[in-house]
């Protein structure tokens, strides 16, 4: 399950695109929740999301990791952007990272 931080596009079709971008709608039984502020702020409290605006652009700043969490509600792995290296490993995208580690869940 994912959890927008973009108010901006809370849209079910902006949730869908992205789903399809990055390639999460691979995944069967994937869900990426969406919502207004109100709604959302109590979930990104809940485990130390911190989304705002850019005040130069309209782009999001938020916290960059991601929660993975099995079917029993336990935290398996935080998985954040990999910091530029020379290890392959560590210089994978973000959304390659996410499958694998989703998959090794599932």
């Amino acid at each position: 399950m994912g959890v927008n931080v973009n108010v901006q596009e809370s849209d079910i079709s902006d949730v869908l695109e992205t789903t399809h971008n990055w390639r999460l709608d691979e995944i069967p039984n994937w869900y990426f929740l969406t919502g207004s502020h109100e709604v959302l702020m109590p979930v990104w409290k809940d485990y130390g999301v911190s989304a705002t605006h850019s005040h130069d652009s309209s782009a999001i700043m938020h916290t960059p990791g991601t929660f993975l969490i099995d079917k029993a509600g336990q935290q398996r792995w935080y998985v954040s952007p990999p910091p530029a290296s020379g290890n392959p490993e560590l210089s994978l995208p973000l959304s390659v990272l996410l499958l694998k580690y989703i998959r090794e869940i599932l």
